[in-house]
């Protein structure tokens, strides 16, 4: 599942409803970086260091943080819904949908490579044969 670093002001109990649903949560206090008025672009650094993506409901910082560097691991701004449950379900799901879609753009990609090793083949067979030696033809018995 995903590896996410939620910032300060994400609420703790879907921290640990997103842990149960198998995702990989560290939160800035327990990375003791909480109460030290870290700028966001040093806690999406962080992030970026431990490979995680940012939890946050801060929408228009770290909004403004990825139009000026979108070199992260993903930013997941949410709005703050009180129904932790519902909260950690729509990250969790959105979360999914969006591996998914990159899982099937690798697919593809993936698949449009293969392709195009087949028609450099093809293409090098082609170039091979117009340079070689014409074979000898056989003919009847001697």
């Amino acid at each position: 599942m995903a590896r996410f670093y939620a910032d300060e002001q994400f609420p703790l109990q879907v921290v640990e409803l997103l842990r149960n649903l198998g995702h990989d949560v560290l939160t800035v206090q327990e990375a003791r970086n909480a109460n030290q008025r870290i700028p966001d672009d040093q806690v999406l650094a962080f992030a970026v260091s431990q490979e995680r993506s940012i939890l946050t409901i801060n929408r228009t910082d770290f909004i403004c943080l990825h139009r000026r560097d979108d070199e992260h691991f993903g930013i997941v701004v949410c709005t703050n819904n009180r129904n932790w449950e519902q909260f950690a379900a729509r990250v969790d799901e959105h979360w999914c949908q969006l591996k998914k879609k990159d899982l099937i753009f690798k697919k593809e990609e993936r698949r449009l490579q293969r392709r195009k090793k087949v028609k450099i083949r093809q293409s090098n067979k082609k170039e091979d044969r117009a340079v070689s030696k014409p074979r000898p033809r056989k003919t009847g018995n001697p």
